[in-house]
């Protein structure tokens, strides 16, 4: 379905910001503008979408890499660096 949507165009890297389901929701709570649309839906919507990105990034080890955004901000910005550096070879 993705490749019909985007005509088989992928982005060079994707990064998964992945964590246990009831923080990210609970972080969502407190934003400045309230709780969305997705952050409304039931818990196993989250869950799909969840396993989702997970089962894309596993099929697609090259461009998608996983983070746990468990880790506070300073840290996953980190990984994230780390991710970006790696993959296109320079330094951020």
């Amino acid at each position: 379905m993705q490749d019909s949507i985007f005509n088989k165009f992928h982005a060079d890297l994707t990064i998964v910001l992945n964590m246990d389901l009831k923080k990210c929701l609970s972080r969502a709570k407190k934003r400045k503008f309230g709780i969305q649309k997705y952050e409304r839906m039931n818990i196993n919507f989250h869950k799909k979408v969840q396993k989702g990105f997970l089962t894309i990034a596993k099929k697609n080890k090259k461009r998608c890499f996983v983070i746990n955004a468990d880790q506070n901000q300073l840290e996953i910005n980190n990984e994230i660096l780390k991710v970006i550096n790696k993959k296109f070879k320079k330094k951020f």
